[in-house]
């Protein structure tokens, strides 16, 4: 075990507090952070995040995000899988959308995400909305189903 690698993990990840703590005790924000410092202790060339914000508060999702986004800015190579467009329009550098498991557009958030895309590949209404500070969120909306006129 290379306690060197673990405790910088740990520390890069804010997490050294935890380590002498069992792993039920932390709060889901914390268990995140836990398994995303378990991944570095190992020195990946890259990070792969399946669903990393899934079943946290708001607050948890944006502390694991901004990890991310610290961990990249270190030169750690970091792919997050998620089905949060908003938080991913805030958070990716590149995006690569997927559609019906086919890559459907690669690029910067700006490009990738266009309420075009978004309604192309789900299928739903797409209204783009402004932030504070520039930013773009999305609000979805179900496209009506034509009524099914059988009798």
């Amino acid at each position: 075990m290379d306690h060197a690698a673990i405790q910088s993990a740990a520390e890069q990840c804010d997490i050294a507090h935890l380590l002498h703590r069992s792993i039920d005790t932390p709060s889901g924000g914390e268990r995140q952070r836990v398994l995303i410092a378990r991944s570095l202790a190992v020195q990946p060339e890259f990070i792969l995040l399946d669903e990393p914000t899934a079943n946290l508060n708001v607050e948890h999702s944006l502390e694991v995000l901004e990890l991310c986004v610290a961990l990249a800015g270190k030169g750690q190579a970091i792919v997050v899988a998620s089905h949060d467009l908003n938080l991913i329009s805030l958070y990716a550098t590149r995006v690569a959308l997927l559609d019906a498991g086919k890559i459907a557009v690669v690029g910067s958030p700006s490009e990738a995400l266009t309420p075009a895309t978004l309604q192309g590949v789900f299928n739903v209404q797409v209204q783009p909305l402004g932030g504070t500070n520039g930013e773009r969120f999305f609000m979805f909306e179900r496209r009506p189903r034509p009524l099914d006129r059988r009798t």
